[in-house]
């Protein structure tokens, strides 16, 4: 995966197992990106950037009754998701993401 930045589960049959509690089999194809890899690849297809950072990975890294507490109060929920949108963007931005989604997301939209 990484000389090529790419990961294909039939490639690995002797971590079928693992990846299968990982994604529940529905990934398919796995491919690795830096932000600055997304950014540039999505440049050259005409694409403007308006967000390439993590997703979710603060989240991710909180214990379950924390999220629990968060959820149940709406104030709290707020502010901790102007948290988790800037520990994303500048903290952890190639952040590991939530435990079953991938960890960057790039959001863009086309040069017109």
């Amino acid at each position: 995966m990484i000389e090529r930045g790419e990961w294909h589960q039939d490639q690995f049959p002797g971590s079928e197992v693992l990846t299968e509690g990982l994604t529940q089999n529905y990934l398919g194809a796995f491919q690795a990106f830096l932000p600055g890899e997304l950014t540039r690849i999505l440049e050259n297809e005409g694409m403007r950037i308006l967000r390439c950072s993590g997703l979710g990975s603060l989240a991710g890294l909180c214990a379950p009754e924390a999220l629990t507490r968060v959820l149940k109060d709406g104030a709290l929920l707020e502010s901790f998701l102007t948290i988790c949108e800037r520990f994303d963007r500048e903290i952890l931005p190639c952040g590991p993401g939530t435990r079953q989604r991938a960890g960057l997301i790039a959001v863009a939209r086309r040069v017109s």
